[in-house]
């Protein structure tokens, strides 16, 4: 698996990542958590760390996301 992965020119902890703030762009998305508990939930304990993940990611801290997405769709 590794070697796939290192072919593919990723890793598991950085798909590990990938999946988890994709899971948080759907609560931010489609919930009222706060920041805190859609981190806790898809498996980071830091908020933080969270954050600084959903930035490297997408570009936009998880706050500023569910703001563009929720001014986007009213």
């Amino acid at each position: 698996l590794q070697r796939a992965l290192a072919e593919a020119g990723t890793s598991f902890r950085d798909e590990q990542v990938r999946v988890r703030v994709e899971q948080a762009r759907q609560l931010l998305e489609g919930t009222d958590l706060k920041v805190e508990a859609i981190a806790r939930q898809v498996g980071l304990r830091s908020p933080s760390a969270f954050v600084a993940a959903f930035r490297a990611l997408t570009g936009a801290t998880p706050a500023a996301y569910r703001r563009e997405r929720t001014k986007a769709s009213a």
